[in-house]
């Protein structure tokens, strides 16, 4: 009984012992990897998600969650973005979007 006492001890005190606030280094294995930016201007992420989301439709997946189809999903961007009037009036919105989709090989809203 007392040897197992004892070993849990020991057990128990390389680990604390083991533990200490001193810095970690971590290596990676492969460092030349991609550098994701996030910005909190408007323009920028509108912007960004009108590319990807006309990625995503010229790729053919489904729209998001919540829309019967791509045109009623722009159609809630478009009205979004132009409501929110940071991007630019109405007309901006839309010319932006169709150019964006035009360049990705979509038909027209």
């Amino acid at each position: 009984m007392r040897k197992i006492f004892l070993i849990i001890l020991a057990t128990a005190s390389a680990a604390l012992l083991s533990c200490t606030n001193a810095p970690v280094e971590y290596a990676a294995e492969n460092s030349g990897g991609t550098l994701h930016w996030i910005s909190t201007e408007p323009a920028e992420i509108f912007r960004h998600k009108v590319d990807r989301e006309a990625q995503l439709e010229a790729r053919r997946i489904e729209p998001p969650v919540g829309n019967a189809s791509w045109r009623e999903y722009w159609g809630k961007m478009i009205a979004y973005w132009s409501d929110a009037k940071v991007v630019g009036p109405h007309k901006e919105v839309v010319a932006y979007i169709v150019q964006e989709r035009r360049a990705f090989g979509l038909p027209p809203l």
